[in-house]
């Protein structure tokens, strides 16, 4: 290899190390937010939460308006709301919490889901829900779990849903 296409390839990645660090200085820029600081109008929304019992397994199931959402399954010792800390009361001896790309309101800051954000439910498996966090980019819902059973997720689209499965 020349001297000249060593300078050429290390000229490059510069440029690309270059080009990286600015695009991540820009996307953590207060400009490279939407206004006010909310969700864009292709951002997933919470519209309604379901659920029912199947013989094998419970099923809750996430209803939103928008593409389905990108989200993440973390199984805790309790639930608690994201601004105070304090414990969320829906019975369970375990659970689990979505971490989601979504919210439960709209640019505007207006509410997009009408049910409850908290609820016991008589399943089986299932003892109930909570969205234990919309604020500021952070939605999350906790499910509460009879026991210690498996539990699986799934996306679904027609409407986009997140569906979560409570095995026996």
């Amino acid at each position: 290899m020349s001297v000249r296409s060593v300078r050429k390839a290390t000229a490059v990645r510069a440029a690309a190390v270059l080009g990286t660090a600015l695009l991540a200085f820009a996307a953590s820029s207060p400009a490279a937010h939407a206004a006010g600081g909310g969700t864009d109008s292709t951002a997933s929304h919470l519209t309604n939460v379901r659920w029912g019992a199947h013989p094998d397994f419970d099923r809750v199931v996430l209803d939103f308006g928008g593409p389905v959402p990108t989200f993440g399954v973390t199984r805790v010792s309790e639930l608690t709301h994201c601004g105070s800390g304090k414990p969320v009361t829906i019975p369970g001896s375990s659970f689990v919490e979505l971490d989601i790309d979504a919210s439960a309101h709209d640019e505007n800051g207006s509410s997009t889901f009408p049910g409850a954000w908290q609820k016991v439910l008589s399943l089986p498996y299932v003892t109930g829900y909570a969205i234990t966090c919309d604020f500021e980019g952070d939605f999350r819902v906790g499910v509460g779990i009879r026991g210690t059973h498996a539990v699986t997720t799934s996306t679904l689209t027609g409407p986009s849903r997140i569906a979560v499965d409570v095995h026996r």
